[in-house]
């Protein structure tokens, strides 16, 4: 609190800090030179009074009332303040509160949506689209028995809308090194399977690139793209869950010929978004000439199929175009 006075004149009278004067003298105010009798504050909030001329004992009381009024005023002005600050803290606490709860309520809403997703992946059917539909009665019916190797290594590459493909790569921190890269494929139609990988590429991908330097690659698919694994809680790594791996050398497929038409028409089939893909980026149709089949089907480690006996095999399964079928009846309903 700063230094203060008070004056007086012919009747009580208070001034506000920093200067209020006490003139005892007259009514008149006079200059603080002429004060006989000066009531002053200290640093410790207490009144004092000073004798300039004459005895104090008259300006005790008054001096007393002062000091009462001014601690009342200044605990007034305390109250306020303090009353301002907590309300400003109770407004931050609630601002705090009400940032963890909407925070936390997005995070819930986003983590229940991804489960969701993950539950009840429905996509809309696009015309001659198999789409990805995780439905009991839309699913894929169950593979053939792990005995029956051929009809089973039909059977996934059938079923089976990507795979895996690994070349040499010509990359310069990494020439030489294998490379693996995801490519759709599909063996022919819904509703007629060949046994053979066919591929829809760009010569600006890396496996284009690769496979233009050398020829050689291998493809792998998987039986857990059916969702039959993990129906049945098989790991994709488990042997149960059938994983047939093809090796060979890649080929273009001749544009005009038979083959290219029926080849395009399938991929176009399963992967209907190729339609919308740039046409400045010199698509072209590769197929995969087989030159060995290796399978993990089961335990005791990988069987070899001939693949004369693969590619011979009348594969006459429609689980796809059955699968399609229902999806598009059940997406309907």
């Amino acid at each position: 609190m700063e230094n203060f006075f008070i004056f007086i004149e012919g009747t009580e009278h208070i001034c506000d800090p920093p200067t209020c004067l006490v003139n005892v003298s007259g009514p008149a105010k006079a200059p603080i030179s002429t004060l006989p009798y000066l009531a002053r504050s200290t640093n410790n909030n207490s009144l004092a009074l000073s004798r300039v001329d004459g005895n104090t004992k008259a300006l005790r009381p008054l001096a007393e009332h002062i000091k009462i009024l001014i601690e009342e005023r200044y605990s007034r002005v305390s109250s306020e303040l303090q009353r301002r600050y907590n309300c400003a803290v109770d407004m931050n606490f609630i601002f705090t509160v009400f940032i963890i709860l909407t925070l936390g309520l997005y995070g819930e809403c986003k983590w229940q949506s991804n489960e969701y997703f993950h539950h009840h992946r429905v996509r809309r059917p696009v015309a001659n689209q198999v789409p990805f539909y995780d439905d009991k009665k839309a699913s894929i019916p169950d593979p053939p028995d792990h005995k029956k190797l051929i009809p089973m290594a039909r059977y996934v590459l059938h079923n089976t809308n990507w795979a895996s493909i690994a070349t040499i790569s010509i990359l310069p921190n990494i020439k030489g090194f294998p490379f693996s890269n995801v490519k759709s494929i599909v063996d022919g139609s819904l509703a007629n399977s060949t046994g053979i990988p066919y591929f829809y590429m760009s010569p600006m991908d890396f496996t284009a690139r690769d496979l233009a330097r050398n020829s050689r690659a291998t493809v792998l698919v998987s039986l857990e793209e059916t969702n039959y694994c993990e129906e049945k809680g098989i790991d994709p790594e488990d042997p149960r869950c059938t994983r047939l791996i093809l090796s060979g050398k890649m080929r273009k497929v001749k544009e005009g010929t038979p083959e290219y038409t029926f080849a395009k028409a399938a991929l176009f089939e399963r992967h209907p978004a190729f339609a919308n893909f740039p046409p400045d980026h010199n698509w072209f149709v590769a197929k995969l000439k087989i030159a060995q089949i290796a399978m993990i089907d089961w335990f005791g480690g990988a069987k070899y199929i001939p693949v004369r006996d693969y590619l011979a095999y009348n594969y006459t399964g429609l689980e796809m175009l059955q699968h399609a079928q229902q999806t598009q009846v059940t997406s309907m309903t």
